[in-house]
């Protein structure tokens, strides 16, 4: 028990913080419907590293990362720019072109890098079991001032997120209110991808938000089921990973997987049956 306390404290408090600012970040993305933007904004941070890479720095190196930060900026721009009111074009289809063209672009500059294929590795699983305190601070304290500027501007972002059209009507500028929410968001996922890699942090942000969508009509109480059921998956996750020497993001991925399912099976077995068509 010593031992494992020991190995993996750091990278359970981690996926802990990760828990609080995605668990929040995914009710938003379940309720604007773009279920996909962790996808496209991790991509681009990837793009940024990846470029950084190209030009002699480390994945996890202070130009790089800052190389990210700006790439996921542009991409929040561009996220909120093409939001259109008639839905003539989904956003989603916008999001769904920004992620292979990011994606498409790391494959290009990896191309150019001797040891592409690990560097492309590492930005698809990140460090997580190897993570630093000093990291585990940052990130703490990152996702905490993050998380104080949500909290200040909850009731524009949320009322964006849940009623744009009821935002418009009180003269909410929907294209500022949705550059604040993408670019903090671009933010959060340029650190959470350089610990977590891209497919944990999709995990985080999603799952814990379906199934708090599916067993809550409010925003709080949604918040409350996805930050319990991440907080849950993430000992789990830990716990496997370290009992049966798994990675432990693949771990905590899988767990993430298995806890939807069961969720879906539980909701389903709540719900009442669906009357019957003619």
């Amino acid at each position: 028990m010593k031992d494992f306390i020991l190995f993996m404290a750091a990278p359970m408090v981690a996926c802990f913080f990760l828990t609080g600012i995605h668990g929040y970040l995914g009710i938003h993305v379940i309720s604007r419907g773009v279920i996909f933007v962790d996808l496209a904004m991790a991509q681009i941070a990837a793009l940024g590293a990846a470029v950084g890479v190209l030009f002699g720095f480390e994945v996890a190196s202070h130009p790089s990362y800052a190389m990210s930060l700006g790439a996921t900026f542009l991409g929040a721009l561009v996220l909120s720019k093409f939001h259109f009111r008639n839905h003539k074009v989904p956003q989603e289809a916008i999001i769904g072109v920004v992620y292979a063209v990011a994606a498409a672009a790391v494959i290009l500059v990896m191309d150019r890098s001797p040891h592409g294929d690990e560097h492309i590795k590492q930005l698809l699983v990140g460090h997580l079991l190897w993570i630093n305190w000093s990291e585990v601070a940052m990130e703490g304290v990152a996702y905490s001032l993050i998380g104080l500027v949500y909290f200040l501007a909850r009731k524009g972002t949320i009322l964006v997120s849940l009623n744009p059209a009821g935002a418009r009507a009180q003269g909410l500028k929907i294209f500022w209110w949705d550059l604040l929410f993408y670019g903090l968001f671009g933010f959060v996922v340029t650190i959470s991808v350089q610990v977590a890699g891209v497919l944990l942090v999709f995990s985080y942000l999603i799952v814990p938000a379906i199934i708090g969508t599916l067993f809550a009509q409010s925003f709080g109480r949604r918040l409350l089921i996805g930050w319990s059921v991440g907080l849950l998956v993430s000992l789990v996750g830990c716990t496997l990973s370290y009992t049966i020497d798994l990675p432990t993001g693949a771990t905590i991925v899988v767990t993430f997987g298995l806890v939807l399912i069961l969720a879906g099976l539980v909701y389903r077995m709540l719900s009442p049956a669906a009357p019957s068509s003619a």
